[in-house]
């Protein structure tokens, strides 16, 4: 893709919640420009196009797609609208930027999987805390030697937005959990400060209570576990 000023990669944008905040962040990219957005409310979208001056604007996501004008795509739409997205943009030969989770499930994770590797297309999410610097300290004294030798790695997520999850889209969906839209954050930094120590043997996520029903009753927290392969077990 060419980042010159006078062929820009041009992007659209799915999904007017966070996404807004993607088009303020391509806006700071030179050589990029959001050529169209799309959401399925045209209050909202109408609002954002207003702020954003965006004159190109879809309700149907896959009009966006049809556009061979646009390179790229950021899907910021509802979680279990990313696979059939994602897929759609592959197979309209846009790169894509997917909100974490890609995927719910691993069913939807290899359509994903498969689309993004026959299309030859770029696949990113916005695994952010990877250039915390705190985060990037930590990693670099493990990777130094300085713990020792890496057998077993622990950590939780806390925090106060269980809201999230009881109210709004997410309370609408049958299988929701926060492991998704936060504990991944937290596995992801795991497998980044191990990085080519070693190779994980076991990683354990209680998942708890996530269908409907039970919903009021989590706990704002994750704790995942990492176990890794002595070096007699991983030779």
């Amino acid at each position: 893709m060419s980042t010159g000023a006078s062929n820009p990669i041009r992007v659209g944008v799915i999904g007017l919640g966070v996404g807004e905040r993607h088009i303020v962040g391509y806006r700071e990219i030179p050589g990029v420009e959001v050529a169209g957005i799309c959401d399925i409310d045209p209050a909202k979208m109408a609002a954002v196009a207003e702020r954003q001056e965006v004159s190109d604007l879809h309700k149907d996501y896959r009009t966006l797609l049809a556009d061979p004008s646009i390179d790229a795509v950021s899907i910021c739409s509802y979680d279990d609208h990313h696979v059939e997205q994602a897929v759609t943009a592959f197979e309209a030969g846009k790169h894509v930027f997917c909100e974490k989770p890609v995927a719910l499930d691993r069913n939807g994770l290899d359509r994903v999987v498969r689309a993004w590797s026959d299309s030859g297309k770029r696949l990113s999410s916005n695994l952010i805390l990877r250039q915390s610097p705190r985060f990037i300290a930590v990693r670099d004294m493990v990777q130094a030697g300085e713990f020792g030798d890496l057998h077993y790695m622990e950590g939780d997520y806390i925090h106060q937005i269980l809201w999230k999850i009881t109210e709004g889209w997410r309370g609408k969906m049958d299988f929701y959990c926060v492991t998704y839209g936060g504990g991944i954050h937290l596995i992801d930094l795991m497998d980044q400060t191990s990085e080519r120590l070693r190779k994980p043997r076991s990683v354990y996520l209680p998942l708890g209570s996530t269908n409907r029903s039970n919903r009021s009753n989590r706990k704002p927290a994750r704790r995942a576990s990492i176990a890794y392969d002595t070096e007699e077990n991983a030779q």
